[in-house]
């Protein structure tokens, strides 16, 4: 009888360990490499001689379908296609067939460009302003215009009343996107705009939360019918959920044609939970705070390290593998080799809050205010935590239908920290992979509002109840901006100056005229220049605004594209001033010297005013570790906190050491040293001859020089004549004539 238990045992275990990695098996490591010189599109992944079959096919990007499967050897590594143009996307679908998933399909989607070119103009967007925060919030919108517009975005502003009805607000947007069809492409909601609701779902799976879901992608469709006719469904416990005709809540479930816009929405309205861990909170300052990170992400105030995290609680239960759209997402983004992935036992999401991933998805069993055990609301609300992603993506019962009191995905985007987006993933899956190309994640919105079996799912294609909650124009690949521009008039011309910004690598700068702040600007330098000065050949116009981007070469596993940053602007019309932005590396301001310990005995060191950041808000985090990679010697510890090494029993040894500082651009700086343990050298008879000290005697203080020294630490310990410790000095020595003045007055 025990034989027999601890056989079934074995194979549960074995089992829930296999199952607990099987999400990311059903996505293939693929990834892309580009030739320019003669256009070439590689597409490789890891081999795998088990597989059954492997295929690949491809399409436009603006292409509704695929070309026809290319069969490839099962065992296959890669596929190279030189039918390609430079300058233009693909769209690639790697699908292989592995037996180690009951013989089912693993796929992995990339869009894929050669040098694609810097984007100039990317459209006009529509800014809708509930009007209560419009006033209050003034300079951050403005600034937020500013922003947009330096990425390339004609921003058309309008404030709505949240009584207003969601058809009327409709009709305002359609007017818009009338007069000019071909360049419209966006609607961003920021505040309680009216919350349109529609449909007779529970994506969820839930009975009572059967009904009406929140709908924002009715905005985005601009020829569809919606109909208030037909459902009639009363069987919501949340009365917002119940539909019947005439209600004002629409009947469809799916979208009812194409939706033309890339829509998304910003919107604390019924947070309470916030007031109740600081009083003075309110949804303005709530929306105060996400549009100043979201300034401080666009412009590198703060960084993000190119990776992606996944916590994955469902796992493959439902049979629906809910986390697939993450994990392909982030293969394709940032690659498998930077993705952190849990176990079920094990949720990383709060673990590794402070941790800048670019990307993270969470899922569990939810709530409205919460996701399994992985978050809850009070996370977000707390001001102790901040949580350090940006783009994230949540996944479970309830919280999807995000228009409720204290709703989590809301409640991420009203966070401290860095989350600026966030998307209900799971039902459908969400694909972000055009964003490596340098697309906004609006434009990934679009595609999986379109779907209706493009890009794979587990169902509940093209439903109403699809999305993006943030900034629809954010983009991942962020390029720290110029600064310090300045415009002087010299013989009737316009004469611009500026500075380099702290990146490396760029290719140039371009830069751009318009006739307003907030109107399309033309590009004045066909290619980018290397110079940070650039003198306008045309005369002076009575009124100007200037607009000046750095250009980099983004090469990723996506191909490669030339991305810009936010542009800077400067003027001579009244009123119209850019934001100023100065970002700075941290520097070395004061060199680690080479040291000589004494081995076996204990050892500390503190380390004051070695770098310096002239960004003053900035906060640098250390870390300490030893040039040749190797771990820590056994006894040594830093301190992040205080800065602090500590070596409890010095080995003999000479150990080369990297002190490194990064800020919140993830912008970095590190001074490399050499510690020496051995036995001390000097005997007394020898640092007599070295030593001054004077007054002596002395009662209140003195003053110790001490003269041809080696360069290090040098640490002074004062002990009374029980030979216990009164008091400890360190102080780098610099060679020469090393000056410590005691203060004596304090001791017993």
């Amino acid at each position: 009888m025990k034989k027999r238990i601890f056989f079934i045992l074995f194979v549960w275990l074995c089992s829930n360990i296999y199952s607990q990695s099987i999400v990311k098996y059903y996505l293939v490591n693929a990834w892309a490499t580009v030739t320019s010189s003669s256009p070439t599109i590689k597409i490789q992944w890891i081999a795998n001689p088990s597989a059954n079959s492997c295929k690949i096919r491809k399409k436009n990007k603006e292409d509704k379908t695929w070309g026809s499967y290319i069969e490839l050897d099962k065992a296959a590594s890669e596929y190279t296609d030189t039918n390609v143009q430079i300058g233009k996307i693909y769209e690639y679908q790697v699908v292989r067939n592995l037996a180690y998933i009951s013989n089912q399909d693993a796929i992995l989607y990339l869009s894929v460009g050669i040098d694609m070119p810097a984007v100039d103009y990317r459209g006009k967007i529509i800014l809708l302003v509930e009007s209560s925060i419009a006033g209050y919030l003034k300079d951050p919108i403005n600034r937020l215009i500013a922003d947009m517009t330096g990425d390339g975005w004609e921003v058309i502003q309008r404030n709505v009343s949240s009584s207003e009805t969601a058809v009327n607000v409709k009709n305002m947007i359609k007017n818009i996107y009338a007069s000019d069809p071909s360049n419209v492409k966006t609607v961003f909601l920021l505040g309680h705009v009216p919350v349109p609701y529609s449909g007779n779902m529970a994506p969820d799976g839930h009975s009572d939360h059967m009904g009406a879901w929140v709908a924002d992608g009715y905005y985005g469709d601009i020829d569809g019918t919606w109909t208030d006719a037909t459902v009639n469904n009363t069987s919501a416990s949340d009365p917002a959920n119940r539909n019947i005709p005439g209600d004002g809540k629409f009947d469809q479930s799916v979208f009812p044609s194409e939706v033309e816009l890339q829509v998304g929405r910003v919107d604390f309205y019924n947070m309470p939970r916030f007031k109740d861990y600081d009083s003075k909170i309110s949804e303005q300052e709530l929306l105060w705070r996400y549009l100043d990170k979201n300034h401080a992400f666009r412009t590198r105030k703060f960084g993000a390290q190119r990776k992606a995290l996944i916590d994955d609680q469902f796992y493959t239960s439902y049979g629906d593998n809910y986390a697939a759209g993450g994990w392909g997402s982030a293969i394709a983004l940032v690659g498998l080799s930077n993705i952190k992935d849990s176990y079920q036992s094990t949720h990383i999401f709060y673990d590794n809050r402070n941790t800048p991933f670019l990307f993270a998805h969470a899922d569990g069993p939810g709530s409205t205010t919460s996701c399994g055990d992985i978050v809850i609301v009070d996370h977000f609300a707390s001001p102790l935590l901040q949580y350090n992603y940006v783009f994230t993506c949540l996944f479970g019962s309830y919280f999807g239908d995000w228009d409720k009191a204290n709703n989590l995905m809301r409640a991420a985007l009203a966070s401290k920290g860095s989350i600026l987006t966030c998307a209900w993933s799971g039902r459908p899956y969400w694909w972000f992979h055009h964003m490596g190309n340098g697309d906004p994640i609006g434009y990934s919105a679009l595609i999986n509002m379109n779907n209706k079996g493009l890009y794979y799912s587990c169902g509940y294609y093209n439903m109403t109840h699809i999305t993006l909650l943030g900034d629809p124009t954010l983009r991942m690949h962020i390029l720290a901006p110029p600064m310090n521009l300045t415009d002087t008039v010299i013989a009737g011309h316009v004469m611009l100056r500026w500075s380099p910004p702290p990146e490396e690598q760029i290719e140039g700068y371009l830069v751009y005229r318009a006739d307003s702040l907030t109107s399309r600007y033309t590009r004045l330098t066909p290619v980018p220049i290397a110079d940070t000065f650039y003198t306008d050949p045309a005369p002076v116009a009575s009124q100007y605004v200037y607009m000046v981007k750095c250009v980099k070469k983004e090469i990723n596993n996506s191909g490669s594209f030339f991305n810009t940053s936010r542009g800077v602007f400067v003027s001579n019309i009244a009123g119209v001033q850019d934001v100023p932005i100065l970002i700075h590396r941290p520097r070395v301001i004061q060199p680690i010297p080479d040291t000589t310990i004494a081995e076996n005995i204990a050892f500390s060191w503190t380390f004051n005013n070695v770098f310096h950041d002239e960004d003053l808000d900035d906060e640098l985090s250390w870390s300490f570790y030893m040039a040749d990679g190797k771990p820590l010697p056994s006894g040594w510890t830093f301190n992040v906190s205080t800065q602090t090494l500590s070596i409890t029993k010095p080995l003999k040894g000479t150990y080369t050491c990297v002190i490194k500082v990064s800020d919140k651009q993830m912008f970095e700086a590190r001074d490399t040293f050499v510690i020496t343990a051995g036995t001390p050298s000097l005997n007394l008879m020898e640092i007599s001859k070295h030593l001054r000290i004077y007054p002596n005697p002395c009662s209140s203080g003195c003053r110790i020089e001490i003269t041809n020294i080696e360069p290090g630490l040098l640490r002074l310990t004062l002990y009374n004549s029980a030979g216990y410790p009164l008091k400890q000095v360190e102080q780098i020595a610099a060679g020469n004539t090393t000056t410590i003045d005691l203060d004596l007055a304090s001791l017993p």
